[in-house]
């Protein structure tokens, strides 16, 4: 039978897939005696709509009713010599399975009826998929921050997230890890219909529709059936309302005042008063019958303002100034450090270029506020800066439903929203300057548009098909603010004329100031999905064929390095070694060694900056290293995929006690391409078969391209750069089959206790972010870095020339690389790091590897349900995976440096140490990681009863990976590279950075007992219809690894120091432990050439988290249809602060040191509400 229908779904419905917006209503009718009653007639009506089905029950007494809206039911079931016997308010749930037995009694169908409850078992005897539903009165009633559903998906067992932070700005866009997947391998689904992002595969900046227009959601964690997947996380679906035969609406308004708050805790250690975060959110909903029983709509508005200073994103900075920095800001001053910090440089320091150099200008530059551009120290080795940002949305939601007639059922809904954030600190998608300060704020703006679109259609009562179509577009924005020009501080750029501000500049570990790289960006992600699902149900089998069609298209502007970037890293490298701070004017007994300026030497190096390079003859090295990188910008890209899918699933009701659940998915995942063929990748194999591997792994600079690519498809073709044959780099996977099977086992003789288990396949979409990155790299797009100071340059003509127009690198124009002749150079001494050909060139870049493959999950479960007493279950499973072909990120040309020496203050040797393939710096992706899961997870569900409903979820788990693959709080996908040897990997496979080892999550709303049974009217409004509702989640910290600076051996970890013992983990209150959270002592610098660390991966434990959010709710109700609704919520009740992971870079001023709270303090919020 399997095998019969999977060629019959492949052969007669030869498209499209599951509804994920759908339930099931199944159950067996009995007479008195127990046994089974055949051919009865079975209707089922729904309730708020009228809609009617009507199914005969078989031989077995069975009856099922598939691809059904979520809602409430009336069951009718009449057999000749039986009262007719009829059920009231059977719930069924979205993607569920309803079970609902029915025993008829003796007498006349046509006279006689008797009424059921309606109340099911809590467990699911039919299914083995773990999942957890959050209804309507949840969604509704528990307290949540930024009032978007996504805050609820970490309540089930198996998930495990960060607290969500109160005090962020906008929408509180989340990311879970599901069963120990990535935070990118979650799906979400919107009324049946794909709503991710194919970019970025993340939560961020999807459509995130107001709480009060959701009827439902479920979060699938394991063992969903064969018509789910696309990704191998979790599986988020859910539906909006929908019109019903009443009218019915709300109106509300939300509102929080700073007055109410409590201070950050930081900000209140630093001396600064409680910041802005104000909201106000209002709206509406209405929703009824066009004409009864046939035409429904529903609509719905939502607008939200807030003003914010307390985000620990976008609007609180901390940083690490130059102590020696005063708010003194004369020439005289700045001389003054100037000399301390670098006496070798009186000349300079002392001249009249110093005088009008950019360097005292910008340092004298202040923001219209009075604040300076770079910030005082004033003594202090650390601070902390605030910028405000503001949030504003508007969102609509509208759904129509036509029941044409019995048989047929059409749906239309349309979901819109526009937002922007200004963002005090750029962070969006998750990235931004690091240590960012205030004063160059962005327009962050997303726009969301979903539309869907399904027609149901019942062919017999035992055939029903649905097909959906639907359309996914997301905008997301983003456009800097540039308060100076960097002509009016003597700074030259090539890109002036369209691009007239400042550069961004970075001070390595101290803060960094001006335009983040990539905040100016326009990018379209669009989705169109084209699903089937056939059911059939045949005797004991209910069985589901489908598939589904996706197309992706992604387009792509960025001005990425347009404005420049200046970084500076404090490092002087050469081949006298430490020696050489003497030559350089810089002794050993300067300032700069004592420890609090240690960590400043970029700052010494932003001062002298512009002297002229002889200096480098003297220590035969570099002086001032500061490295520039400039594009042209102007880069747009279109990026396409096409996805298909097929399922078939077979539920198979062997008898009472078990129950099979079948299936086999296929998934055919699309490579990307670029229309124009304006992408790359490297082939490391191919590089070094041509190349070559010279004395002690260096390469013999053979000046070539070798190991790059460019598609089949671009459009010019580049010398020297091979075309690979295909337009998409990577082959196709075409063995995508997921086989799954579960089974749900009552064994013993009730209906309140079941076994259940499965195992199946799971294969995981991967996102566009690599091949977008890709895009913008060596040699489809100049960006182009340049040692200015170097190569005779300085802060006054930072930047190496670029193309006048942005387009690919031609490798035959030794315009794009620029800079003096290498002609006989030793080595990469000059303004570029590498020669070709006598011309310097600047080759680097993030690219997709040749050989990718699809990365899968092999999971597997066995656990039970118990109803152990009336509307209370327990549920106790173990839950665990296996995971293969995980991408992870390789540094190709891992820094290598025979016979050298390094500063231990921070170097850019791993800038100019590149071993070979005459690169700058290549990171490849590849499809090599593997990682494993093990949990214990347990669940008891209170369903609303007296007033409560309750869910309480305990989760034990280890989660083990090689490489984690995001590092962001918004799960954005990383793409730095793995840590250690790159060659081997040796020492990564350890507990997995996003492992939370235990896990509690409480949740609850309740409505007190009526404490009035009087009949004065004002006693019994205010003494009754009160509720309680609140979330509490306690769960341990995240690990981290302790990782050295030295920049010898990029991507080392730190090691053990010869004395002491221990891995370092000191004990006692966190808020003793600040500054020293763990034995810093215990760790060193990792040195030597080769030397990637002895401490492992992620041997430290960051801070527990605990936060309890809390409401108190009060209803007047009038005339039983009317009820008004004035709310209390608190959020962190108890004002618990959660810390954040310490600093853990070996020589970094931060090193042991927490500085920020992952959570907001206690915030107050009101509300009201009026529902009809």
């Amino acid at each position: 039978m399997l095998a019969l229908c999977f060629i019959l779904g492949f052969a007669v419905f030869p498209g499209l897939a599951q509804s994920a917006s759908t339930g099931q209503l199944r159950g067996t009718v009995r007479d008195p005696q127990g046994a089974v009653v055949a051919g009865a007639t079975v209707t089922l009506i729904e309730q708020a709509t009228g809609s009617k089905r009507e199914v005969t029950t078989g031989g077995n007494g069975d009856y099922v009713f598939t691809l059904l809206p979520p809602g409430k039911y009336r069951l009718e079931v009449r057999s000749s010599g039986f009262k007719t016997s009829v059920t009231e308010n059977i719930t069924v749930n979205i993607t569920g399975v309803t079970t609902n037995d029915v025993s008829l009694e003796i007498g006349e169908a046509a006279s006689e009826v008797i009424n059921v409850s309606g109340e099911a078992p809590l467990i699911q005897a039919d299914s083995a998929a773990h999942g957890r539903v959050v209804d309507e009165r949840n969604i509704r009633q528990l307290p949540l921050p930024t009032r978007n559903f996504q805050q609820l998906l970490a309540l089930s067992a198996g998930t495990a997230a960060n607290i969500f932070n109160t005090s962020e700005v906008g929408r509180g866009d989340t990311a879970i890890n599901v069963n120990g997947q990535r935070t990118t391998s979650n799906s979400i689904i919107i009324n049946g219909i794909d709503a991710n992002s194919i970019g970025t595969n993340s939560f961020a900046n999807l459509a995130v529709p107001a709480t009060d227009t959701l009827q439902e959601f479920i979060v699938q964690t394991s063992q969903y059936d064969a018509s789910a997947g696309r990704n191998a996380g979790g599986i988020v679906a859910a539906i909006t309302k929908s019109g019903t035969n009443e009218f019915h609406g709300n109106a509300y308004f939300f509102l929080r005042d700073q007055a109410l708050n409590a201070n950050n805790f930081f900000l209140k250690r630093g001396g600064i008063p409680r910041q802005a975060n104000n909201r106000k959110q209002y709206g509406g909903t209405i929703g009824g019958p066009i004409v009864k029983n046939r035409l429904f709509f529903f609509g719905s508005y939502q607008g939200t303002r807030e003003t914010n200073g307390t985000s620990t994103n976008n609007s609180i900075a901390p940083f690490n100034p130059a102590p020696d920095l005063t708010d003194d800001r004369s020439l005289a001053a700045i001389r003054a450090i100037a000399l301390s910090r670098a006496p070798g440089f009186a000349p300079f320091i002392n001249s009249a270029a110093f005088a009008n150099s950019p360097q005292v200008r910008l340092l004298q530059a202040r923001y219209p506020n009075g604040e300076f551009l770079i910030p005082s120290g004033n003594g202090r080795t650390t601070g902390v800066q605030v910028a405000e940002s503001t949030f504003r949305e508007e969102q609509f939601n509208t759904n129509g439903d036509w029941q044409i007639n019995d048989n047929n059922r059409v749906s239309g809904k349309f979901f819109f929203a526009n937002n922007t954030v200004k963002q005090g600190l750029f962070r969006q998608f998750g990235g931004g300057n690091a240590l960012q300060l205030p004063g160059y704020p962005v327009d962050a703006i997303t726009n969301n548009r979903v539309t869907t679109a399904s027609w149901t259609s019942i062919i017999t009562p035992t055939l029903i098909n649905e097909f959906r179509f639907g359309y996914n577009r997301l905008i997301t924005q983003g456009k800097p603010t540039e308060p100076f020009r960097a002509a009016d501080f003597g700074i030259n750029s090539p890109s002036s004329a369209r691009f007239p501000g400042l550069p961004g500049f970075v001070f390595s570990n101290m803060f960094s100031v001006g335009p983040a790289t990539t905040s100016d960006s326009f990018n379209t992600t669009e989705g169109w999905t084209f699903n089937n699902t056939l059911s059939l149900t045949a005797g004991a089998h209910s069985m589901k064929f489908g598939g589904e069609v996706r197309p992706y298209r992604q387009r792509v502007f960025f001005n990425v390095g347009a404005r420049g970037l200046l970084q500076f890293t404090g490092g002087f490298a050469n081949a006298a070694g430490l020696g050489a701070f003497a030559a350089l004017g810089i002794p050993p007994g300067s300032v700069n060694r004592a420890p609090q300026f240690l960590p400043t030497l970029p700052f010494t190096e932003f001062l002298i900056t512009g002297v002229n390079p002889g200096l480098s003859s003297v220590a035969n090295g570099l002086t001032s290293p500061f490295l520039s990188v400039i594009s042209p910008g102007g880069a747009k890209r279109d990026f396409r995929a096409n996805d298909f899918t097929f399922f078939f699933q077979d539920d198979w009701k062997v008898n009472d006690r078990l129950t099979l659940n079948l299936g086999v998915r296929y998934d055919y995942f699309g490579p990307f391409y670029e229309v124009d063929g304006l992408m790359a990748t490297f082939d490391e194999a191919v590089a070094r078969s041509v190349v070559g591997v010279g004395p002690n792994g260096v390469s013999n600079l053979a000046g070539t391209f070798a190991g790059f690519f460019v598609p089949s498809n671009n459009r010019v073709g580049l010398p020297g750069i091979t075309r690979d044959s295909r337009r998409g780099f990577t082959d196709p996977d075409w063995n995508n089959f997921a086989p799954r099977i579960g089974l749900a086992f009552k064994p013993l003789p009730t209906d309140r206790f079941v076994v259940r288990g499965g195992y199946g396949v799971y294969y995981d979409r991967f996102n566009a972010r690599t091949v977008i990155n890709s895009s913008f790299s060596f040699p489809v797009f100049p960006l182009v870095p340049f040692f200015p100071a170097v190569a005779g340059g300085g802060l006054s003509n930072p930047f190496a020339p670029i193309p006048t127009a942005q387009g690919p690198i031609d490798t035959g124009n030794p315009s794009f690389f620029p800079g003096t002749s290498c002609t006989g150079a030793p080595g990469p001494n000059r303004g570029l790091p590498f020669c070709l050909g006598g011309r310097q060139v600047a080759v680097q870049g993030i690219y997709p590897g040749r050989y990718l493959r699809t990365p899968y999950v092999q999971q597997y479960s066995l656990g039970f349900q118990w109803e152990f007493i009336k509307d209370t279950q327990l549920e106790v499973s173990y839950v665990g995976s296996q995971t293969r072909k995980l991408q992870r990120f390789k540094n190709v040309n891992q820094p290598f440096a025979p016979g050298g020496t390094v500063s231990p203050f921070g170097t850019i040797l791993s800038q100019i140490t590149q071993p070979s393939l005459n690169s700058f710096s290549v990171t490849v992706q590849e499809s090599s990681a593997v990682a494993s899961y093990n949990s214990l997870q347990a669940t008891v569900t209170r369903r609303l009863s007296k007033g409560l409903q309750a869910l309480v979820s305990y989760t034990w788990a280890h989660a083990i990976d090689e490489y984690s693959g995001q590092l962001s709080s918004l799960g954005t996908s990383d793409v730095s590279p793995d840590f250690g040897d790159q060659a081997t990997f040796r020492g990564n496979r350890a507990t997995a950075d996003f492992d939370r080892r235990q896990r509690l999550v409480v949740s609850f709303v309740y409505d007190l007992p009526k404490f009035y049974g009087g009949d004065n009217f004002a006693l019994k409004a205010l003494a009754n219809n009160w509720q309680l509702s609140g979330v509490s989640i306690v769960q341990t910290g995240l690990p981290f690894t302790i990782t050295s600076s030295t920049g010898l051996s990029d991507g080392a970890r730190a090691s053990y120091a010869p004395v002491g013992q221990g891995n370092g983990r000191l004990s006692g209150d966190v808020r003793r432990r600040l500054d020293r959270y763990f034995d810093t002592s215990r760790f060193i610098a990792s040195t030597g050439v080769g030397n990637f660390g002895t401490v492992g991966r992620n041997t430290l434990r960051g801070p527990a988290q605990c936060n309890t959010d809390f409401s108190v709710v009060k209803f007047l109700v009038f005339r039983e249809r009317y009820r008004a609704e004035f709310r209390t919520e608190f959020f962190n009740i108890f004002n618990q602060t959660n810390f954040a992971n310490p600093g853990n870079v070996v020589g970094t001023p931060n090193f042991g040191r927490i500085l920020e709270a992952t959570t907001g303090p206690r915030i107050v919020q009101f509300a009201f509400k009026f529902a009809f």
